[in-house]
């Protein structure tokens, strides 16, 4: 968090930008992330953000696809089978595309899916 605070402080100078902060679920994403690339892992993540797009907060749908799959469901009393089926789905989808480094017509095949139907799924879920 600290981090996380600090570069969105040095980049909002450097970049002129006004950005507050991050939402507490991009935060938990954040913690949970196993950050290969370290410090400047998080840094060039909050740059390639920040510099694309304006925002106050740096919410889930301004990340990546891959930290997607690291979102922390909010405990609930009720289990939603759609929401369950949907992040499984939306796990294996990016785990594919990964596998296969964003081909398409290879991640349909792992997928044992049509390509149009990947296709449509990457855009349903915003997995661009």
């Amino acid at each position: 968090p600290i981090l996380t605070q600090y570069f969105i402080k040095e980049l909002n100078k450097k970049l002129n930008k006004s950005v507050k902060g991050v939402s507490k679920e991009v935060m938990n994403i954040f913690l949970k992330y196993p950050w290969e690339g370290n410090v400047r892992e998080l840094e060039n993540l909050l740059e390639g953000i920040m510099s694309i797009q304006d925002m106050d907060i740096i919410e889930i749908e301004h990340l990546p696809a891959k930290f997607k799959t690291y979102k922390v469901n909010k405990a609930k009393k009720t289990f939603s089978l759609k929401e369950t089926l949907e992040d499984m789905e939306i796990d294996l989808i990016i785990k594919a595309l990964e596998e296969t480094e964003y081909n398409i017509s290879q991640a349909a095949e792992i997928l044992n899916i049509p390509r149009q139907t990947l296709q449509y799924k990457i855009s349903k879920y915003n997995l661009k």
